[in-house]
């Protein structure tokens, strides 16, 4: 039988178990709550280095926004100084053209060593004479032009007539020389030859579709045959690349010329497109005289 004694000590036992739970349930909270409180000052220390980093970050934007604000400005100014540009450098290929306007240049022109301009002008003119069947025409100069004498292919000759009007009928009567090796071509400057080689595949078709073609300077005048008024159909625009070839104009004065040389598949470019106005030039003729033969039987 339990004494008071017993009890008493098994309640002192009791409460000293109790005590013993609650002080290790108190330990553990205050460790959870000291961990807490370390991962808060953590995550207070992390927001505040996020919202300099975001504060930094806007006024980054604000710099990039300038600049590229800045940027745009500049970029504008650019591509109007490049404009300007441009449209300088079509001018002067116009004037450059606009002073060759008198030249021809002839290829295929046999050549022998040594030979003096004014021999070189004689065969220009008996060319004219014999082939061409125009007489002896006044020449202010005829040299040849290019690299050095070579016996596989003559040179050049850059011929400048005195008149317009005859540098005009020679290139008329280039036709005559279908059958020789001998071309008859304008003399443009490179960016010019540059654009009529650009445009001479839609040329090609449009005369095989039967149409009239032609170059006026550097634009692709495309009309049906028998139209009296000629439409442009294709405007050549000049390459970027061919803009920025600047060649000296010719010119012929003291005695010297100075002529900027066109070579190679540019200058067929130039003396296809040459010749093909002066084909369809002579076929709307045929055409304009048939059509008043029929009225007159009529």
């Amino acid at each position: 039988m339990l004494t008071i004694e017993d009890i008493k000590t098994m309640l002192d036992m009791q409460q000293q178990a109790y005590r013993d739970a609650m002080e290790m349930v108190m330990k553990d909270l205050s460790s959870r709550i000291r961990q807490v409180e370390s991962s808060n000052t953590e995550l207070i220390r992390s927001l505040q280095y996020t919202q300099k980093e975001v504060e930094d970050l806007r006024a980054d934007k604000k710099t990039l926004i300038e600049e590229v604000t800045t940027l745009k400005k500049e970029l504008c100014k650019k591509s109007e100084v490049e404009d300007k540009f441009i449209q300088l450098q079509s001018r002067i290929d116009y004037q450059e053209d606009y002073s060759r306007r008198n030249n021809l240049r002839f290829d295929g022109l046999d050549e022998t060593p040594n030979e003096t301009w004014e021999e070189t002008q004689v065969k220009i003119q008996h060319l004219m004479r014999d082939k061409l069947e125009m007489g002896v025409l006044q020449l202010e100069r005829a040299q040849r032009v290019g690299p050095k004498y070579t016996s596989t292919r003559p040179h050049t000759v850059v011929a400048s007539f005195s008149k317009f009007e005859d540098r005009q009928a020679a290139l008329r009567n280039s036709a005559k020389l279908k059958n020789t090796n001998i071309n008859i071509n304008e003399d443009l400057c490179e960016s010019s030859v540059t654009a009529r080689k650009v445009q001479l595949p839609e040329l090609k078709k449009t005369r095989a579709d039967g149409k009239i073609a032609y170059f006026s300077h550097t634009k692709l005048v495309i009309r049906e045959r028998g139209e009296r008024t000629a439409q442009t159909q294709a405007v050549s625009t000049r390459p970027a690349a061919s803009v920025m070839i600047v060649t000296p104009a010719a010119t012929f004065a003291g005695g010297a010329a100075s002529v900027g040389a066109v070579t190679g598949a540019g200058a067929v470019a130039a003396g296809e497109a040459s010749a093909g106005m002066e084909d369809d030039q002579r076929g709307e003729g045929h055409e304009v005289a048939a059509q008043r033969k029929s009225k007159r039987k009529k």
